[in-house]
């Protein structure tokens, strides 16, 4: 997970977005004082369900939502781009259902 100005978020249809605890307000880093968004940019609203309920189980992920447009510069936050989660959701909804797209499609 890589920090990113927000104007170099990628654009696409949908953000899920979640603060990390456990990533947020270290002394001496760039994220001293500051919180810590992690955003996975999603084309399509099943990827971004998937990514949303894999985000969910994560402990140290907090405040996690979706957007439809691209995250603003904020002088207390640092944004992390999560691209990687996009396929962690994919393994995580095959344990939650026996195929991924039926999982996803709700049957």
């Amino acid at each position: 997970m890589g920090k990113i100005l927000a104007k170099d978020i990628p654009a696409a249809k949908y953000y899920v977005l979640s603060n990390d605890n456990f990533m947020s307000g270290w002394p001496g880093t760039d994220t001293e004082g500051k919180i810590n968004t992690c955003v996975v940019p999603c084309d399509t609203l099943e990827w971004t369900e998937a990514v949303k309920a894999y985000v969910e189980s994560r402990e140290e992920q907090k405040y996690i939502r979706v957007v439809s447009s691209r995250p603003r510069a904020k002088s207390h936050v640092v944004y992390s781009l999560a691209p990687g989660w996009r396929d962690r959701a994919r393994e995580y909804s095959t344990l939650k259902a026996e195929h991924f797209d039926r999982w996803v499609a709700g049957g």
